[in-house]
């Protein structure tokens, strides 16, 4: 295809201001799902005033849930102990925050925490356990590139030997956060971590969504489903959880370690989803086989009444994260709108429907914006949202003149960091997608569901501009100053070192696209946003609630 014969120097100057929005938004919104910050948010509301919480024991926890209930959980009541485990992204932090409270360090023994490889350097660690009593302190970091490994193995069995020999006094406190799956893995008896890997990988490349993975992997482990809580039975478990999953099912974060399985998944269901994808001829056999041994066991009665011992709870979510984009958009005067906290679906087809989205907001085509909304399972009232903020400038969202386009983007033209604020009303928009996609692997590339996704947008960006080219009333720069972001806030998109990419149409004016086209297929999306300077890279981040997809655009 012949590169477009419009001016990209104006358009493509927009287009870098609308990426720094959106990395900025980006920013902002990792910063607000820091897991200290969510914490510290539930510990204020489940702690008691200090002079109500002086228990001759310990601190005493109000814990929440199903509405109206509440039950008061002391730690260290009659000299019972309490144990502090963590496994995930996120739960170094979270772990931090609540150990640097007064009243609850003290009653801690035993802390082990499984967190992701390189990702919190031992000074720190040091520090903190230095700070401590504890009699036992174990930090392993392990799952090197989201993959479980004999470090998992460890840090699993360790934490499984402190709940050795607890009693109905005892109390756990369990922190999960996104990258618990591979970070809590025990294989179940006669399963190899190989065995394990490898139906895993099988059902990743099928393309299986989180839950149907996470449905295989709890029934064949020793402590995913519920089999944590029930190891540590007859002591009272709360499980404090910064949910990556769609929706926040507790039964699916991390597969579940304190959530008993039999309610939710079984054995049958496993080897449906093997079933589904033909991979039951081709899975393990040592997993055929505990699959089929599995299908008619289920809990004790007495596991099942401990039950209500656990306590399982939600305290942040991709809901926290969203808002903090559109307030950041806000910031910098772009009209927000969250569209959807459940985006899913195969991360090329969704990246390019969210560029289709795009043109055919600034095309005013509301028929397509239905019909695009209606295949990416936005709700109607959110479409009716969307419309409403595209409609801001009635009679006059078109630009009329390029100084005046100029004028109405909040463009620095003194630096090239973040555009100041604009004025609102400016006919600028922003979108927010938050959830997870999927990629089925055709390749060997190297790359990520963000980074695809963002590649397959930014072509479907390109190559649809072209074809609204001849449209009367469609000002061309505009379409040229759409930025769209697809990035993981856990700052980690696959093996890679990026979270994800930010692209805009200009970037592609020069490219090869049959290059491209060659590496989006053969799922090398990091290669190709490399050389377009449009990789996404922030390093961990130390959280993670799942992706975030922003586009800023001129309607």
């Amino acid at each position: 295809m012949a590169d477009l014969d419009i001016p990209l120097a104006k358009s493509s100057k927009i287009s870098h201001a609308a990426a720094e929005i959106c990395k900025e938004a980006f920013n902002n919104a990792v910063d607000a799902v820091k897991p200290r910050k969510i914490v510290q948010k539930w510990l204020e509301e489940s702690l008691p005033p200090k002079t109500a919480n002086t228990s001759q024991d310990g601190a005493t926890l109000l814990i929440h849930q199903n509405g109206d209930r509440c039950r008061q959980v002391t730690l260290g009541r009659n000299g019972g102990k309490t144990v502090l485990l963590g496994f995930g992204k996120a739960v170094y932090q979270m772990a931090e925050e609540f150990l640097s409270r007064e009243e609850l360090r003290p009653c801690v023994s035993d802390i082990i925490l499984s967190i992701p490889f390189n990702s919190v350097p031992l000074d720190r660690i040091n520090e903190l356990k230095a700070s401590l009593k504890a009699q036992n302190f174990e930090v392993f970091q392990g799952a090197k590139n989201n993959l479980p490994d004999q470090t998992s193995l460890q840090a699993t069995q360790a934490s499984l030997d402190a709940l050795q020999g607890l009693c109905v006094d005892d109390t756990v406190i369990v922190c999960l956060s996104g990258g618990g799956s591979a970070l809590a893995c025990l294989p179940a008896d006669g399963i190899s971590l190989e065995d394990k890997l490898a139906v895993t990988k099988q059902l990743a490349g099928a393309g299986a969504t989180i839950q149907e993975l996470n449905s295989v992997r709890k029934c064949i482990s020793a402590v995913k489903g519920g089999r944590l809580a029930r190891a540590a039975f007859p002591a009272t478990v709360i499980t404090l959880i910064l949910s990556d999953v769609i929706g926040s099912p507790i039964e699916y974060i991390a597969s579940g370690p304190t959530v008993e399985a039999s309610r939710h998944d079984s054995p049958s269901l496993a080897l449906s989803v093997l079933k589904k994808y033909g991979l039951v001829e081709q899975a393990p056999e040592s997993v055929r086989n505990h699959l089929a041994m599995q299908v008619d066991q289920s809990p004790s009665a007495e596991l099942q009444n401990h039950e209500d011992n656990v306590f399982n709870i939600v305290i942040g979510d991709n809901s926290i994260a969203a808002d903090a984009v559109v307030a950041s958009l806000e910031r910098s005067g772009v009209r927000g709108c969250v569209l959807t906290l459940e985006m899913s679906g195969e991360a090329k087809a969704v990246g390019a429907l969210v560029s289709q989205l795009c043109l055919a907001l600034q095309s005013k085509q509301e028929s397509v914006i239905r019909a695009v909304c209606t295949r990416l399972c936005i709700s109607e009232d959110k479409v009716d949202q969307l419309l409403d903020i595209s409609r801001v400038n009635d009679g006059s969202s078109s630009f009329s003149s390029d100084d005046e386009e100029e004028e109405n983007f909040p463009v620095d033209k003194e630096s090239t960091n973040v555009p100041p604020k604009s004025t609102s009303g400016s006919g600028i928009i922003g979108l927010v997608l938050a959830g997870e996609t999927t990629v089925t692997l055709q390749g060997s590339g190297k790359g990520g569901r963000n980074q695809e996704m963002a590649l397959a947008s930014g072509m479907c960006l390109h190559h649809l501009s072209a074809g609204l080219h001849a449209i009367k009333d469609v000002n061309m720069h505009m379409l040229g100053g759409v930025a769209i972001l697809c990035a993981g806030t856990d700052g980690q998109d696959g093996p890679t070192d990026a979270a994800g990419g930010v692209v805009f149409p200009s970037m592609f004016s020069n490219a090869d696209e049959e290059l491209l086209e060659s590496e989006l297929k053969d799922n090398d999306s990091y290669e190709s946003l490399s050389r377009l300077g449009g990789l996404l890279k922030t390093g961990l981040t130390g959280t993670n609630v799942m992706d975030l997809c922003i586009a800023v655009l001129p309607v």
